[in-house]
């Protein structure tokens, strides 16, 4: 068995910030903001009515000008 100092307590602890941290910043950015969300959710409904175009026709509508 294992013998539990405070230097591997601390070990420990230090591993489970990080992890702790880092799973934090993913969860920040697996989320959309209420602002975010209406925006998903207007272009959404924009792409169902058609009324969007594709990128290869904004670059014909900007190098016709």
């Amino acid at each position: 068995m294992e013998q539990i100092t405070l230097e591997s307590v601390n070990e420990n602890v230090e591993i489970l910030k990080k992890t702790v941290f880092a799973i934090q910043e993913h969860l920040e950015d697996s989320f959309l903001t209420p602002e975010e969300e209406a925006d998903l959710d207007e272009a959404l409904e924009e792409h169902k009515k058609g009324e969007v175009f594709s990128l290869e026709d904004l670059e014909k509508l900007r190098n016709a000008s």
